[in-house]
């Protein structure tokens, strides 16, 4: 893999730190144990929360807490007497972390474990042996308090632990801040990673808060929500919100630079859909930001391909929803799949394949859910079939504003479309009809997140342009023919439309450019003008298509073979 590393440059931020990767996880929650269990209760929208067993919450306020259930350290590797010394947080954090240990896949024995840190987080555990250690001092006296008493209760005790379980050599930190415990605790690493002090950190938090004293001092405190039923008791972004819920567990990550990562084979895991501006602060790529991510990853690693998985399993002619006879494309030009991503194909982000296209990264679509070939999309070979058209794209998120009873004079359009560009509306097609005495009507697209500024900007122009009035049209849908070969095929305009006509489908606008085909209709006709050109032009398939998922357990088994 190393080999692939052209140079540092290519694997360090711009100011020339270490860019840090995730490359092991692990969880003990009130899911189960495991970052599997976890995932499975978010997809699956699981409440796990329900009333506190540990204890008798009759004479409190609260009585549901978030616990881990059922959990036997003695299962996963903790032996009896580990057990009885390590207080629950410890517990959960060995475990925690021996699983996204065992996913990283680290070699411990073969790694310099001086540069290998431990920071790892409590915001509280330990309160019960605290707790019961004050009990055994008030009640028994002063000799009877365990000499193990600090050891097991101390918050830094599992970042020890950890450190001593594994070796690291490294820094062994406890990070304090509450509720953002685990998140600093992360967040120190990788800072130490990012500038070399160290190569790599098991990172992350643990938690045993749902104790009696927990209980009551939060309580008291007017933190907790007091809901009886689960499912309305933790509402953190709803207006009915009423306090947080009481829990517990870990989670870690093994965090590592990426090229002591790539070094060692390891698959690193990079935070997609962020970048960095011109100033370097940290900014957005916007929707589907992730695939821009990847691509400029793989150009880096000077990669073979670069796989996006999502959940659909390639490009299609158009859209199999509602195109059943749209059939999968097994490989697309740069230029064909920037006018179908420009038009409304939501497969690949616009920006990536522009980047693809810049240094000639091929890309492999493909489903997440699915074992099929998905399509490659790549420079424009012989080899690749000369089809005249690749795929029809529609596009409904567009508005159309129309400026009636426009004076039809010199410098008119050029004052209402320097007005929408001066407050940034990002104009798509423009019509205007021919001139009856001197009057006409002047009609433009726009996306539809500008249609408010559009509005505005129409608005206060009218007097300026003599116009009587403007109106606005949402119900509207751009169709669009995409194909390279269109480029040395006369005649694709006229049978687009004599298609539309014989449909009863009328043409609102029309755009074109060297190799696609637009026009605008109504809303309500989208579809039918998509498959009606779609077969007229020679793309449907033989069979209908049958969207194929794969089932929870068969993802499970791909996720732990590492894909």
């Amino acid at each position: 893999m190393s080999e692939n590393i052209a140079n540092a440059a290519s694997t360090r931020r711009p100011d020339g730190t270490h860019r840090v990767v995730i490359t092991g996880m692990g969880a003990v929650s009130p899911a189960g144990v495991g970052v599997q269990a976890l995932w499975d209760a978010v997809m699956g929208r699981a409440c796990c929360i329900g009333p506190v067993t540990r204890f008798d919450t009759a004479d409190y306020d609260v009585h549901i807490a978030a616990e881990v259930r059922d959990f036997d350290a003695a299962e996963h590797g903790i032996t009896k007497k580990e057990a009885r010394r390590f207080e629950r947080f410890v517990q959960y954090a060995i475990v925690a972390s021996d699983e996204a240990l065992a996913q990283s896949g680290l070699n411990l024995e073969a790694e310099d474990t001086a540069r290998i840190a431990c920071v790892f987080g409590t915001g509280i555990g330990g309160i019960d042996e605290l707790q019961s250690g004050f009990f055994t001092l008030a009640e028994k006296g002063p000799k009877r308090v365990s000499p193990l008493f600090i050891p097991t209760m101390i918050g830094n005790i599992a970042a020890g632990n950890l450190s001593i379980r594994y070796g690291l050599r490294g820094e062994c930190l406890n990070v304090v801040t509450a509720c953002a415990t685990g998140a600093h605790s992360i967040g120190a690493a990788v800072r130490d990673i990012r500038h070399g002090y160290i190569d790599a950190a098991l990172a992350g938090g643990s938690e045993e808060s749902v104790s009696p004293i927990c209980l009551a001092g939060f309580s008291n405190l007017g933190a907790l929500s007091k809901a009886e039923d689960p499912t309305q008791a933790s509402l953190p972004f709803d207006v009915r919100r009423a306090g947080f819920v009481a829990g517990e567990g870990a989670g870690a990550v093994v965090l590592e630079s990426l090229e002591h990562a790539l070094e060692r084979g390891a698959i690193a895991v990079v935070a997609g859909f962020q970048g960095v501006d011109a100033d370097g602060d940290i900014t957005t790529l916007g929707r589907g930001g992730s695939d821009t991510t990847a691509v400029a990853v793989a150009h880096g690693l000077n990669a073979d391909v670069c796989e996006i998985y999502s959940d659909v399993d390639g490009v299609y002619t158009a859209d199999p929803r509602i195109c059943p006879r749209a059939k999968k494309l097994d490989v697309i030009n740069y230029e064909d799949m920037l006018e179908l991503s420009g038009s409304g194909a939501g497969v690949l982000q616009m920006r990536a394949v522009e980047f693809a296209r810049k240094y000639n990264v091929v890309i492999h679509s493909r489903s997440a859910f699915s074992d099929a070939e998905g399509t490659y999309v790549k420079e424009e070979t012989d080899m690749m079939e000369e089809a005249v058209i690749t795929g029809i794209a529609h596009d409904t998120s567009e508005v159309k504003v129309t400026i009636r009873g426009v004076p039809d004079m010199t410098g008119v359009a050029a004052k209402v479309f320097s007005a929408l560009a001066g407050n940034t509306v990002s104009v798509d097609m423009i019509i205007q009809n021919v001139s009856e005495d001197g009057i006409t009507d002047i009609s433009f697209t726009c996306p539809g997140a500008d249609e408010k500024r559009a509005c505005e900007t129409v608005e206060r122009i009218l007097p300026d342009v003599n116009a009587r009035e403007y109106v606005v049209d949402e119900d509207i849908a751009k169709v669009s023919i995409v194909g390279t070969g269109m480029k040395s095929s006369p005649g694709i305009a006229a049978k687009a439309f004599q298609t539309l006509g014989e449909n009863n489908i009328n043409i609102l606008a029309i755009s074109t450019s060297p190799i696609r085909l637009s026009v605008v209709v109504d809303g309500a006709q989208t579809a039918a003008a998509v498959r009606c050109l779609h077969t007229a032009f020679g793309l449907d398939s033989d069979s209908v298509f049958e969207e194929t998922q794969l089932s929870a357990e068969e993802i499970a088994a791909k996720m732990n073979k590492g894909r």
